[in-house]
Parts: C-alpha cells; structure tokens; sequence
C-alpha cells in the first residue's frame, strides 16, 4: 500500500500541473520535466529522471506524444529495471506501443480531458495485456480526484471516448462562441454577451443535474408551440445541424484512429 502512494509525474505542462495540484497531500509526489524549471512546494523535484524512475513505482506519463518515445529510448534501462506501473494520458499512444517497447511491462492508458484544470475532467481508462485489475483500481483513484472515471475493456472505445469527452470542451466552446457573436450584433458588449451565454450554459447544467433531466426533456421544458425557442430549433433542423455535429464527432473519432496508430 505504501508503495502505491509514491507517484513520479513525468511533464509539467498543464495537464501535469492539473495532476499534480489534485493528488497534492494525496500522494507523495516526484516531479521530472525536461524543458521547465518546476516550482510545486508539495513534491520532490528531480533534475534527473532516472532517480525519479528508480524512487517511484507508478509513473504518470504527461509528456507530449511525440516525445514519449525519446524518453522511453533514454531510460529504458531504469525503466526496465525498476518495472514501474506506467499511466500514460498522452492521446493517440497505446498500451501496446509500451508494451513493444519494454516486454512485460504494465501500462494503464487514460484519456483524460482539458477539465481536468478546473477538477471537472471526464476520464476514460483501459488497462494494458500485463496490468493487474488492482492497477487499473488504483488509476481510477487517482483521476477520480479530478472529476468522473469510466473504466472501458476495449482500449478502442478509447478513440470514441477522445471524439466524444476528449474535444467535447472544444465542441461546446465553438458553440458559446457562436452564441456570443450573435449577441455582440444584438448590441450587447463583448463582456456581456460573454457573461450572457457562460451563465446560460451553467444555468443549464445545474437544471439537468438538479432534476435529473435527459437532454430532450429539458428542450421539451424550454420549447413552447410557436414560441421563440421552437422556432430557432426549426431553423437548425432546416440547415441539419444535428447531422452536421455528428459527422463532426464521426471525423474527430476516425482522426483519433489514425493518431493512435503507432
């Protein structure tokens, strides 16, 4: 048990600082990045990642995709020695790309999403051929700490989760953002249209969640015959926005396809 509270957090960025914040008096932390100076009073900062890799048992991969595989060839030997629990947030990199790298090692794959900053984060797992079921336990607590968790078998629903939860923030940001302009040429300023549709959203949110409401009933409690509402809606059924967003989310998750390919 005492081993399973020693995590090293390989990369600072956002996502890694995020992690970092929320598993802080949790964990006993050890923080490795290569290209920053990391300043966190609540964790052991290494300079050098192979004394992080021999002091910590469970490695949490936040490093950008396209350098894992640097990292992997410049510690191999520590990582091959110390067979650590490695959980990797990086998109479109799979367990199998650790595995075929170091044989044998245990590797749980989490797909975490930008809420994460904020403690609201969705976050899918799924754990590798070699990882035991009390690995995959243990990744669920740690993100637990910073929002929702699904646990999938098939480590290519994680691609769905990705088009889905992964860039939903991005899909709902281009809509507010649609929302906002529209009422910047009502009149309204850019700080009020912004505050206008931000609480919107929230207000919704808090209405779906207080009462328990499915999408659809929430717009038949909004919706009146021939009222304002209805007749946006019609307006959107007209131009097929529905069908339009769902080839958007059917093109995200064909892009997380080809992005995990490895």
């Amino acid at each position: 048990m005492m081993q399973e509270k020693r995590i090293g957090l390989i990369g600072f960025g956002n996502m890694g600082a995020a992690i970092a914040a929320a598993l802080k008096g949790k964990y006993s932390l050890g923080i490795y990045d290569k290209y920053k100076k990391v300043k966190f009073a609540s964790a052991k900062i290494y300079h050098n990642p192979l004394k992080l890799i021999k002091n910590f048992p469970v490695l949490i991969i936040a490093i950008k995709p396209q350098d894992i595989e640097n990292f992997i060839n410049d510690n191999y030997s520590a990582i091959k020695q110390s067979r650590p629990l490695i959980i990797s947030i990086a998109a479109g990199v799979k367990t199998s790309f650790y595995e075929k790298k170091i044989a044998k090692i245990k590797v749980i794959r989490v797909m975490p999403n930008l809420c994460v900053l904020a403690g609201k984060s969705f976050s899918a797992l799924v754990k590798g051929k070699h990882a035991a079921k009390s690995s995959l336990i243990l990744a669920k607590r740690i993100f637990s700490y910073l929002g929702k968790t699904l646990i999938v078998k098939n480590e290519s629903d994680i691609d769905k989760i990705t088009a889905l939860s992964g860039s939903g923030p991005g899909y709902l940001a281009y809509i507010m953002e649609a929302m906002q302009k529209s009422a910047q040429k009502m009149g309204f300023s850019r700080r009020e249209s912004y505050e206008l549709v931000l609480f919107t959203v929230e207000g919704a949110v808090e209405l779906l969640k207080k009462y328990k409401l499915g999408f659809e009933e929430l717009l038949k409690r909004v919706k009146s015959p021939k009222g304002t509402t209805e007749a946006a809606i019609a307006t959107f059924d007209k131009y097929k926005l529905n069908k339009i967003i769902g080839e958007g989310i059917d093109a995200a998750y064909k892009r997380a396809g080809k992005l995990g390919r490895r």
